[in-house]
């Protein structure tokens, strides 16, 4: 009988039967997603909060402008929040304000309410006069006993509160959306009947355009203060429970002084005063009866040293080149004076329009220049991250 069964096949026929029966990954065609396929997503978006609309999710996204638009638009928007305020008379004027005498500066964190106090600044006058009053009186015996000691008069020269006021500054500032400065002065009178300023107070922040505000919260980082520390104290105290935030003296680093003696140098004329950096030696050196070291540069060198590093005087210099200026002040007196002064603290320097220490304490010398050395302390207050 013949053998009817298929023949087996060979092993080199089985080889080269066993090719991949499935189709490879490249060769597949691009599958089409339906909405039935989104399924998933649906049931993903069934958690989100109540008050979600696919619709008006489509709707929007079919009515939202292109990425080019938005971003032109959004130049344009910051363009004009940065619109600087144009100088005025009323400007020079209020900042004329600012020459007269030594300020103490003060970082504050923002201010909890402060447009109530801008409608109503009548009613909160009252309010920190009777503050200060209260506070003034508990304080005046003391005050009174000590200064008869001093001066040999017999009430001691007492000076007693009249009256607070509360005004706006609404040219002191940098940009057009600025918050306008707030001056706050505590007016008293001496024992002769003559009337003087206690305490004067002036809250700004110059450049702060607000982009950090939230709510209610008002941001003016900068705070200079002028007059007794009693008046101020009192005054200080008030801030801080009316508005809830925070008033702490600023001081500032030894890189930050450099910072700004760097910016400020670019205002001043090729002919005006010099520039001075004061130094305090290790203690050391101090017991030994040397307490500063000031070294003076001439204005037009100090002005060639930054053009050196900082090529455009209208533009602010950054942080590198601020640093680099520095290291190029401290190699120009080892090769004049042979004194390094890396090894010295930096406590205070002096330009042509203005001076200013490490504790805080400013003097401006230039009423023209006022705003951008505002502008100035502003930023370092932003750097020092003192306005939370």
């Amino acid at each position: 009988m013949a053998d009817t069964s298929t023949p087996r096949p060979s092993r080199k026929a089985k080889r080269l039967d066993m090719t991949p029966r499935t189709t490879p990954v490249w060769a597949k065609k691009p599958k089409i997603l339906t909405p039935l396929s989104a399924g998933p997503t649906l049931r993903r978006l069934s958690a989100t909060p109540r008050g979600f609309s696919l619709s008006r999710v489509y709707a929007e996204s079919r009515t939202r402008p292109s990425a080019s638009l938005a971003a032109s638009e959004h130049e344009t928007t910051v363009e004009k929040e940065r619109e600087r305020v144009p100088p005025s008379r009323e400007q020079l004027r209020q900042c004329q304000v600012l020459t007269q005498g030594k300020w103490c500066l003060h970082s504050v964190s923002p201010l909890y309410n402060l447009q109530a106090m801008v409608d109503r600044v009548r009613s909160y006058s009252r309010s920190l006069t009777a503050h200060i009053k209260v506070g003034i009186e508990r304080w005046n015996g003391v005050a009174t006993a000590r200064e008869a000691e001093e001066t040999g008069a017999e009430d001691g020269g007492r000076q007693t509160v009249m009256r607070a006021s509360i005004s706006l500054l609404k040219e002191l500032k940098s940009f057009v959306n600025d918050h306008p400065a707030i001056s706050l002065a505590v007016y008293g009178r001496t024992s002769t009947g003559k009337e003087i300023v206690l305490c004067q107070c002036i809250l700004c922040g110059c450049g702060a355009t607000g982009e950090d505000e939230i709510g209610k919260f008002v941001m003016l980082p900068l705070l200079l203060c002028n007059g007794t520390s009693v008046a101020t104290s009192h005054l200080v105290d008030w801030l801080q429970m009316t508005f809830d935030c925070r008033v702490s003296r600023l001081e500032i680093p030894s890189r930050h002084l450099f910072y700004l003696i760097a910016n400020w140098t670019r205002y001043a004329s090729d002919k005006g005063k010099g520039v001075d950096f004061c130094f305090s030696p290790s203690r050391h050196v101090v017991d030994k009866g040397l307490r500063q070291i000031v070294l003076s540069v001439r204005q037009d060198t100090a002005k060639a040293l930054l053009a050196s590093i900082h090529s455009n005087m209208r533009s602010e210099l950054t942080d590198d080149e601020a640093e680099r200026f520095r290291m190029a002040v401290s190699a120009h007196f080892y090769r004049v004076f042979r004194i390094r002064v890396e090894a010295l603290n930096l406590t205070g320097v002096t330009s042509p329009i203005a001076r200013v220490s490490s504790d805080g304490n400013l003097t401006i010398l230039s009423g023209d220049h006022a705003v951008e050395i505002l502008e100035f302390l502003t930023g370092i207050i932003w750097k020092l991250g003192d306005r939370r």
